[in-house]
């Protein structure tokens, strides 16, 4: 008795599955049928959500690449040790010394002053100038990198070398690293600000094109709703036609994203090269391409969610 009742139940949660999933499978394709219906206005629709959807994402690659400028600029930071003019060799012997004990030191390279001189005239051409100089007015100095780039171990760092002996003064600019800092955090809080408003513009988009869709069938709905059929049921097919401008708009705009990055790529590599720097534009990779897509298939489903459920409450109103 019991095995007859487990197996009944089993059937008619077999049947429930079944047609919970061709209610799904009538859904999408009704929604699909949307979209071919009148191919052009969805493809300028797609198209208007596309282009929206590139711009925060162009600026969200800008400030991956500009970040990534950001680290090799950290990597490449100096400060200069100044010694005293009169520093004996003995007194720059126990600096060096000195200097291999404190952390935070990756490489230290030592100039004399006669090697300062040298790549100042050959930096400036100002050869026969410097040769009428009585005495060299260049001191000695390390020019030390730094192994973690953070601005407060860097300070740290300024204070040790300052107390060591013989040293005249300590040279780290960083003024610039906080400036640069300041405008990506600046272009940070921008993004995020026209990710938003292009967000809501997307929702509106896809909302008002349901919208006119639904219009299309109003009198089917009101048919569907007189002989018991659910909000749920009514919704499936409009939910997912926005699903399907939501995915398909994200992959224009990866595309668009895209082809954008191949044309700037040798401009961009022109420019590197004349600063004589190593620097590859970055795109879209695979997990953001996915994020995208992602992203425009919820704005789709919740534009389309808006304009079904505001539609619905007219009519039950």
């Amino acid at each position: 008795m019991m095995a007859n009742f487990n197996s009944a139940r089993k059937t008619q949660q077999h049947r429930y599955l079944k047609r919970y999933f061709q209610h799904h499978q009538h859904a999408w394709q009704h929604g699909l049928r949307q979209l071919t219906k009148n191919p052009i206005a969805s493809i300028l629709t797609i198209a208007a959500i596309s282009v929206t959807l590139v711009l925060p994402s162009a600026l969200f690659i800008l400030l991956a690449n500009i970040q990534n400028i950001s680290k090799t600029w950290n990597t490449t930071t100096t400060i200069s040790v100044y010694l005293s003019p009169n520093a004996s060799s003995q007194q720059i012997s126990y600096v060096e010394k000195a200097l291999q004990t404190i952390n935070n030191i990756k490489s230290q390279q030592y100039i004399s002053p006669q090697q300062g001189l040298t790549q100042f005239a050959t930096q400036s051409g100002l050869h026969d100038i410097i040769k009428t100089l009585d005495k060299n007015p260049l001191p000695g100095v390390f020019i030390i990198q730094p192994q973690n780039a953070n601005p407060a171990k860097l300070n740290i760092l300024v204070s040790q070398l300052r107390a060591l002996p013989e040293v005249n003064s300590v040279k780290l600019d960083m003024q610039w690293v906080k400036r640069f800092n300041a405008i990506i955090a600046l272009l940070r809080h921008f993004t995020y600000g026209i990710a938003i408003i292009l967000a809501l513009a997307v929702l509106l988009i896809v909302g008002n094109t349901i919208r006119m869709s639904i219009q299309s069938y109003h009198c089917e709905i009101e048919v569907i709703q007189l002989i018991g059929g659910s909000n749920r049921f009514i919704r499936r097919p409009f939910l997912y036609s926005g699903l399907f401008y939501g995915i398909a708009s994200a992959i224009f705009a990866a595309i668009i994203l895209n082809f954008l990055i191949i044309f700037l790529q040798s401009p961009v590599n022109q420019l590197v090269a004349l600063y004589n720097t190593q620097f590859s534009l970055h795109g879209l990779t695979l997990k953001q391409t996915n994020l995208l897509i992602l992203i425009g298939a919820l704005l789709g489903f919740l534009g389309s969610w808006l304009a079904i459920s505001k539609h619905l409450r007219k009519i039950q109103s």
